[in-house]
């Protein structure tokens, strides 16, 4: 690591990252190094060079599936998406990498596809009915057209089911 610290150039630290004669578990542990101390723009830098370099779909997946994570923690929520989906192109039953997706698709308000990624999980056996019912219950908040009463009506109406309006509500 000390390498690294002692290079204040910036094209001498990208040269020095791009070394072949680095291990990329090496260049992993850094990017981890960097992420768990928050200086995330560091991390994503490495892994997008370590990505570069590596040739295995498996190795590939995980980078792409770590960097979605880096990018997320940053709060660059929409790189997440493209790289999480980067990464279910070449492992499409990730879990971990689909449950991001789905939190990535939700904090952008984009509750139709953060539905879909739920419906992925649910093939893989993943319980999501509470998280279905949140997501509709969001998407009906954020509905304009409607007024406040038949918001809640139907956010009631999803979660407690027709049976519920027999008795008089709010």
């Amino acid at each position: 690591m000390k390498k690294f610290e002692i290079v204040t150039d910036e094209n001498e630290y990208k040269k020095l990252l791009e070394d072949a004669s680095i291990p990329l578990e090496s260049l992993a542990l850094l990017a981890h190094a960097y992420a768990k101390g928050g200086d995330y723009e560091k991390a994503i830098n490495i892994y997008l060079v370590t990505l570069k370099r590596v040739k295995g779909k498996d190795e590939k997946q995980y980078l792409l599936s770590t960097l979605g994570k880096i990018y997320f923690k940053a709060g660059f929520l929409h790189r997440g998406s493209e790289v999480f989906l980067e990464s279910l192109r070449l492992h499409p039953r990730n879990e971990e990498s689909l449950k991001y997706l789905s939190v990535v698709y939700e904090q952008l308000q984009e509750y139709t596809k953060a539905q879909e990624v739920l419906d992925s999980l649910e093939e893989l056996g993943a319980k999501v009915r509470l998280q279905r019912i949140y997501l509709k219950a969001l998407a009906i908040l954020k509905e304009s057209h409607f007024t406040d009463m038949q918001k809640k009506r139907t956010v009631a109406q999803s979660f407690y089911g027709r049976a519920f309006f027999t008795t008089k509500i709010i």
